[in-house]
């Protein structure tokens, strides 16, 4: 530790909760109580020279300025639950008195159940914590005050022995350690600091037996090995040279120490350890040490929560939302640009029969413009091979197939210039289950005459009025790793000659790019870099594209061997973190919008080219109704705010990875391998029956007119919680998917609709809720069945619609039209009020 005198901050909340690894925690003290619950491990603590040997499940409370240390050779994990004395003396008249007496070690089974009690109400505080549902702040008071009078009621004594350090001592105590940490690395003797504190040697000698529970010697030797244990830990310095550089005068010294410590010599130790690493670093952290091993400290804390989730949730909740609007304000004109673009996996799949089948449903029921998807120049697109002169040759048969099959359907591409034909790769760098090459050109004017033979090819098939209406995206997240192996200069070269070799076909073409995602643009400046040059390059896009994924950083497993070798795929546990913001979309927008601005370039356009909740293809929340309130949500925060609003993807059938046998795996698509639509593609349909003109939009609801009436949306959004954004995934399994979710309460919304004509009306509701349109639940209620006939799916698709509610309604002179709705967590619905 930094410092002997430890202050406790408990900012907002009662008491100060952590989870804790412990290999060895010098003597300090605090002017709090500390519970110390083990989850894992054993772990031996001093208080006042007496020695404790914990193991898990064991619960033991340290009394507020006791001295203590703790020390630990195998792994552990403890939570440390402090309550300061300032608000202990609130509730306990003559605190001074008092002293607690909580061991569970020191009891046998019988009376086991009452430290079961404690047991379960921490490990409820430690959940609640973490998980930061609505209200959680009081949910930890009232689990705080159970928790005290717990203690208070079965733990508390009184001692007419009780000692405390009065603030003179602790002041002398704090100069002694803060003198030792300060100059530990130099030569210290017991005679220079009496004479620094004006005290005989063998009354500080006793002073310092007395508080510390060891001689000044043996102090000086802790804080040397302290420091000497990390370096241990995280460096591969020779030990003669930790030895020295920590103030022992010579190995055989430091040797004598550590081993009546740890049992063991330095390297010993140095060889259990492993290779140092920086990594070790963050278990000293706390605040990062839930990130470092979430999994394994919340599986443990599981076990004391209450058998039933309900008794410590707040889904018996219920919350009114009231909205008055009135429908004579002026009305803003909507384009619906989230109907702009709809996204496939790679090129080759639209050739799949079901893929075609799935589209083709797609455009029925929501009619989206573009299509966008990878893979152009893939070698399974046989486009580009060169001759035994290493000439290059063309074959565009695929592409043809595609394109064709796209406009037939009414929908015209949106071309992503990738990946790279492997006779054209500088390199065998791929990604994805079905390998794309990711490597750049090893001939730059090879790769610009594929482009313009490409282009030129397309402009003779379609025409050039046709093909001017395509975007011609350069390359997909060259910011990634994954996907651009080269350097950020590399990608500007490629880009530029790429932009270049469009242009020289024809001028009117829009070309843009760089299909960045969230990740860098909020974190780096590879974007304004990316802008910088294309302006003194002359080489500016017609439009930029960026993705959005809400990761802190994105998952390599699984996506390519160069990066990560590939490992389970049902594996949920990736190497990345969801941020914890409900508005990532909304403010990643505004950011890249206001970047654009601010190089004078605000007319430009910038399309949204892929976005989801997760860029992870096995995140079981994605076959759930939670997809329709957040398709909902983030269209309708977001409406028109960009040229187009890229869905990923349209079809669990994609090769990213390998084909899933499981029905609901948790792929990103809008309808599952065999066909059947999830609640994110009703949420689409119901979108799409939305007016063309902007009434009144708040959050939770959005109201639209046309010429046959009016539209009004209602959702309740509810987002992961914080333990599921640390991919915390013990909380859900096949089928139980929503108690990773916060605020799961009913929410009881009304409509007030003022300012509407006298008359008869049709009001036509759409339900789209767990109940009504969500196939996974409909699936769950089925049993879960692993296999599905022919006829289980067509029940399953012919099951998973949004119920559907009609009744009139007649309204006198000035009578406002009222709508009523019961929502449950993630619903859905739409009221159609046609005249």
């Amino acid at each position: 530790m930094d410092y002997i005198y430890e202050v406790i901050n408990t900012k907002d909340l009662p008491v100060h909760i952590f989870l804790h690894h412990v290999e060895f925690v010098n003597k300090h003290w605090h002017d709090s109580i500390e519970l110390l619950f083990v989850l894992k491990g054993q772990v031996t603590v001093w208080v006042q020279n007496n020695q404790y040997n914990l193991t898990e499940k064991d619960i033991m409370l340290i009394n507020a300025n006791d001295i203590h240390s703790l020390q630990s050779m195998e792994d552990n994990l403890l939570i440390a639950l402090q309550i300061p004395v300032s608000l202990l003396e609130v509730h306990i008249k003559e605190l001074e008195k008092i002293v607690f007496n909580c061991k569970s070690f020191q009891h046998d089974i019988d009376k086991q159940s009452e430290f079961d009690k404690l047991r379960s109400l921490i490990a409820q505080m430690m959940w609640a914590v973490n998980k930061e549902e609505n209200g959680f702040m009081l949910q930890i008071q009232a689990l705080f005050y159970q928790l005290l009078h717990l203690l208070t009621t079965q733990y508390m004594e009184t001692s007419n022995t009780k000692q405390s350090l009065s603030d003179k001592y602790i002041t002398r105590l704090l100069r002694i350690t803060n003198y030792v940490k300060e100059n530990f690395r130099q030569k210290l003797s017991l005679k220079e600091l009496s004479e620094r504190e004006f005290l005989s040697v063998p009354y500080l000698s006793k002073f310092i037996k007395d508080y510390l529970g060891m001689t000044f010697l043996e102090y000086v030797d802790s804080v040397r090995l302290e420091h000497a244990v990390t370096d241990l830990q995280r460096t591969d310095l020779p030990i003669i040279q930790i030895a020295i550089e920590n103030g022992f005068p010579n190995v055989k010294s430091f040797n004598r120490v550590f081993k009546d410590v740890y049992k063991l010599t330095p390297g010993e130790f140095r060889g259990r350890m492993g290779s140092p690493s920086k990594d070790k670093e963050v278990r000293s952290q706390l605040a990062n040490y839930v990130e470092v091993d979430k999994e394994s400290a919340f599986n443990l804390l599981f076990v004391y929560l209450p058998h039933n989730a309900e008794e410590f949730s707040e889904k018996k909740r219920r919350v009114k939302e009231v909205y008055e609007v009135s429908v004579t304000s002026t009305a803003i004109p909507l384009e619906h640009r989230w109907k702009q673009l709809m996204t496939v996996g790679k090129a080759k799949e639209i050739l799949f029969a079901p893929v075609q089948q799935q589209l083709i449903e797609i455009q029925k029921k929501i009619n989206f413009r573009y299509i966008r998807f990878h893979g152009i120049f893939d070698d399974e697109m046989m486009v580009y091979t060169e001759n035994e002169q290493g000439e290059p040759v063309y074959n565009f048969v695929y592409t043809d197939m595609v394109i064709d099959f796209l406009i037939s359907i009414g929908v015209k591409p949106f071309v992503e210039l990738g990946f790279m034909p492997a006779a054209l790769a500088s390199g065998p760098d791929t990604v994805f289950y079905t390998k794309s090459n990711v490597s750049s050109p090893k001939d730059i004017n090879h790769w610009k005459e594929l482009i313009r033979r490409f282009i030129e090819h397309c402009g003779a098939r379609y025409g050039w009025t046709e093909v001017k209406q395509w975007y011609f995206e350069v390359w997909n997240e060259p910011d990634y790793s994954v996907f651009w192996r080269g350097t950020f200069e590399e990608y500007c070269y490629f880009y530029k000659n790429s932009y270049t070799a469009v242009k020289d076909v024809l001028n009117q073409l829009r070309v843009g790019g760089p299909a960045l995602t969230t990740t860098y643009l909020l974190n780096t400046d590879w974007f304004q870099r990316f802008l910088s040059f294309c302006e003194n390059q002359d080489c500016l896009p017609d439009f930029i594209s960026f993705h959005s994924y809400p990761h802190n950083r994105l998952p390599t497993k699984g996506l390519s061997s160069k990066i990560h070798p590939l490992e389970e795929e049902q594996d949920l546990n990736y190497d990345t973190y969801l941020i914890y913001n409900e508005n990532y979309l909304q403010d990643s927008i505004q950011y890249i919008k206001s970047l654009v601005r601010n190089f004078g370039l605000k007319d430009l356009e910038i399309h949204l080219t892929e976005w989801n909740s997760t860029a992870v293809h096995r995140d079981l929340t994605n076959d759930t109704s939670f997809k329709a309130a957040y398709i909902v949500k983030n269209i309708l925060d977001n409406m028109d705010e960009l040229y187009s609003f890229g869905y990923w993807t349209s079809t669990d059938l994609i090769e990213e990875f390998s084909a899933e046998p499981k029905l609901f795996h948790g792929g990103l698509g809008l309808m599952t391998n065999n066909g059947i639509p999830k609640s994110g593609f009703r949420a689409f349909e119901l979108l799409n029956k939305l007016g063309s003109q902007l009434v009144a939009k708040g959050d939770g609801y959005f109201i639209t007119k046309s010429s046959s009436g009016y539209q009004v949306m209602l959702y309740h959004y509810c987002h992961f919680d914080k333990l599921y954004s640390m991919r915390f995934n013990t909380n859900i399994d096949l089928v139980n998917r929503y108690n990773v979710f916060s605020n799961q309460y009913i929410k009881d919304k009304q409509v007030k609709i003022k300012g509407m004509e006298p008359g008869k009306y049709l009001v036509k509701q759409h339900i789209l809720n767990r109940q009504h349109g969500s196939a996974y639940d409909q699936w769950v209620k089925m049993g879960a069945p692993s296999k599905l006939s022919l006829e289980d799916v067509e029940y399953l698709r012919s099951k998973s619609i949004p119920d559907r509610v009609v009744q009139e309604i007649i309204l006198a002179d000035a009578e406002d039209l009222v709508l009523n709705a019961e929502m449950t967590p993630h619903e859905v619905r739409l009221f159609e009020i046609m005249i």
